[in-house]
């Protein structure tokens, strides 16, 4: 995949996460769903200080708790990008592009 396919995919992947997120983050309050979003935050924190595999630990643990949030699969495409491990990160910003109902753009 050149590099003009893998922007264009991590494009889609953001919007999807950014939006699956907004439309369906607040009001879930199970444990897992809670373990999630700390994951997401140390996670962010991690990542935000230059704590790059770190960070991808809480991601990835983060989408263990919660499979269907988009968010975790975009942040460890981010993260997995920056250890120069650009495949897996595709891989990871496809995986939120099947987690949405919504429309796609071409």
């Amino acid at each position: 995949m050149d590099n003009e396919s893998t922007l264009h995919l991590l494009r889609q992947a953001s919007s999807v996460a950014i939006h699956r997120w907004t439309d369906n983050g607040a009001g879930d309050t199970t444990q897992k769903n809670a373990n999630a979003r700390e994951h997401l935050q140390n996670g962010l924190s991690l990542y935000t200080h230059g704590c790059t595999t770190e960070a991808l630990w809480e991601f990835f643990e983060a989408a263990a708790d919660e499979p269907a949030n988009p968010l975790s699969h975009y942040l460890s495409g981010l993260a997995l990008q920056a250890l120069g491990l650009s495949d897996e990160a595709r891989d990871e910003w496809r995986k939120v592009l099947t987690l949405t109902d919504r429309p796609l753009e071409s």
